[in-house]
């Protein structure tokens, strides 16, 4: 009697463990940390993106993930920081026009704000 138990009890643990390992992954905000900052290439937070663990006054250099200049080509941003960030549109000195980042905010599209096109450096206020 206790054989009969015990063989079906054994598969049940084993399909249970087996099922842990198809969990449905998690969605790209919960995988980022607190305190990024994330550009996106193009509005509604599609194209080219990079994260941000601290600011970078010159974004020349920097290439999006799918391999394009980020310079003065972000449009659009979700700030996971409890602070605000700071862009502008001169690089190095951050300098010039600039906008800036609400804590824990979203921004869909610079165009509603004159800033579409135009961010060179990013700046951890």
């Amino acid at each position: 009697m206790k054989r009969k138990i015990a063989l079906p009890l054994g598969l049940l643990a084993v399909c249970a463990a087996g099922t842990i390992g198809f969990a449905p992954a998690a969605s790209a905000d919960v995988e980022l940390k607190a305190e990024t900052f994330q550009l996106f290439q193009n509005n509604n937070y599609g194209g080219g993106t990079r994260a941000f663990t601290s600011g970078d006054h010159e974004l020349s250099g920097n290439k999006w993930d799918n391999g394009d200049s980020m310079q003065n080509s972000a449009s659009s941003m979700k700030n996971f920081r409890n602070h605000y960030v700071g862009l502008w549109d001169k690089g190095t000195s951050c300098t010039g026009d600039n906008y800036t980042a609400k804590p824990n905010s979203r921004d869909s599209s610079f165009g509603n704000n004159g800033f579409d096109n135009d961010t060179s450096c990013v700046k951890f206020l």
